[in-house]
């Protein structure tokens, strides 16, 4: 199985049991474009099916077309918090940015 595939199955094991709420941590972080594009695609189609899951990513940009909100964090508080709708890859970049550069000081 290739590494999206392998993905997919541990996020397909987690249905089985019949959870409702999916925790991914990274769950593409070590995988091609190919293989996140799998997985991204396996995510939507739970999604659709009325599971939840929440993503953590570093990468706004891969996931900006699998969740339908954002919610920024910053040494654990909350940042911001986004309808999908209503913000851009852009908005919410600055806003890491912002606080990655107020962190230095």
């Amino acid at each position: 199985l290739s590494g999206g595939q392998k993905q997919a199955v541990a996020i397909a094991r987690a249905v089985h049991f019949k959870s409702k709420v999916l925790l991914l941590d990274e769950p593409t972080s070590a995988l091609s474009v190919k293989e996140t594009r799998f997985v991204h695609d396996f995510m939507i189609k739970l999604k659709n099916e009325g599971i939840s899951s929440v993503y953590v990513s570093h990468t706004i940009s891969n996931v900006f077309n699998v969740v339908d909100r954002f919610v920024v964090l910053r040494r654990g508080e909350n940042a911001g918090e986004f309808l999908k709708e209503e913000t851009s890859v852009e908005e919410i970049s600055e806003l890491l940015i912002s606080h990655s550069s107020e962190d230095e000081n």
